[in-house]
């Protein structure tokens, strides 16, 4: 369980992640969707829409985890449906108490919890089918050319290494395809392992 948090949390702070959410944050206050353009000051707009993105990150990332954690062996199709599945559970019910008391600002009309509902998987889905887009191509390599990590895996066929983190005594290795390996091993050694691939830590487990 300090693992699942440690990854968790080293995902929310990553720069990329930082980046992206700031990015969400100035579309949604320069276009004002939703109506908010007409209704809400710039600074108002800034107000609304910043803590409704970063309750998105924290949220999506908790799903992401649990998905990467607890279905490591399903299709990616498969996943992405539970991500957007899990995710519309999870946020859905935030927006609607949000929306229904008024807390961030009263000049919006409320939603009811159907709409809510409809309009978060819309999104959800919509972004997810497009993460393969923004992924960047895996680098082909012949086997006498790859880490020596892979000479631990069992029938991975094509499949890559995405990210590695330490759980206990075991090193988890996340694979491009959505699958995870699981070695006894220190996360020293499958570092080193990695011989001259390019990537960096998040964290010093990471």
């Amino acid at each position: 369980m300090v693992a699942f948090f440690q990854q968790y949390f080293a995902t929310i702070f990553e720069r990329r992640t930082a980046l992206i959410t700031g990015l969400v944050i100035l579309g949604f206050v320069v276009l004002g969707l939703f109506g908010t353009f007409g209704k809400l000051s710039v600074i108002e707009r800034v107000w609304f829409w910043t803590p409704l993105c970063l309750i998105a990150v924290a949220t999506s990332a908790l799903v992401h985890q649990i998905t990467t954690q607890f279905f490591a062996a399903v299709g990616p199709r498969v996943k992405l449906c539970l991500f957007g599945l899990g995710f519309v559970l999870l946020y859905s019910p935030i927006i609607f108490l949000i929306s229904e008391n008024q807390i961030l600002t009263d000049e919006m009309p409320t939603m009811p919890f159907w709409q809510i509902i409809l309009t978060i998987a819309g999104f959800a889905f919509t972004f997810g089918s497009l993460l393969p887009l923004l992924t960047p191509p895996a680098v082909t390599q012949s086997a006498e050319n790859l880490p020596r990590i892979y000479a631990r895996f069992q029938d991975i066929g094509g499949a890559r290494v995405a990210r590695l983190s330490v759980s206990d005594h075991y090193t988890n290795v996340y694979l491009s395809d959505g699958r995870t390996q699981r070695l006894l091993m220190r996360f020293v050694d499958a570092v080193r392992e990695m011989d001259d691939t390019p990537g960096f830590c998040t964290y010093r487990s990471h």
